[in-house]
C-alpha cells in the first residue's frame, strides 16, 4: 500500500486511518522511508454522504496521536469539507451575479 493508497483507503471507507509507527508500517511505502514521519493520521473530509478529499496529518514522533486526537482531527477535517463546499457555493453564486 502506498501513500496514495492510504488516502484512497480513507476515502473509500469514510473512516480515519491511524499509523502509530510509520517507520515499521509498510502501508506508507517509499514516502515514509524517505521522509521523517513517525506517525500519521489520514482523515476523510466528509460532507453528508460525500467525501471531498483527505486531510493528512503527520508527526516526526512515533505514537504521537491518541484516539482523542483522531476524533478532534476528524472534526476539523469535516469542518474543512463544509468550508470547501461553502467556497464552491459562493463562487457559483458570484459567477451567476457576474453573468447578469
Amino acid at each position: 500500500m502506498t501513500a496514495d493508497d492510504l488516502n484512497y483507503a480513507a476515502l473509500a471507507t469514510r473512516a480515519p486511518l491511524l499509523i502509530n509507527d510509520a517507520l515499521s508500517d509498510q502501508r506508507g511505502g517509499l514516502r515514509h522511508a524517505l521522509m521523517p514521519v513517525g506517525s500519521e493520521v489520514v482523515l476523510p473530509m466528509r460532507l453528508g454522504s460525500a467525501v471531498l478529499g483527505t486531510l493528512d496529518v503527520q508527526s516526526r514522533q512515533p505514537r504521537a496521536f491518541q484516539t482523542e486526537d483522531v476524533e478532534t482531527l476528524q472534526g476539523i477535517a469535516d469542518q474543512l469539507a463544509v468550508a470547501l463546499d461553502n467556497a464552491r457555493l459562493f463562487a457559483a453564486e458570484r459567477s451567476k451575479v457576474e453573468q447578469l
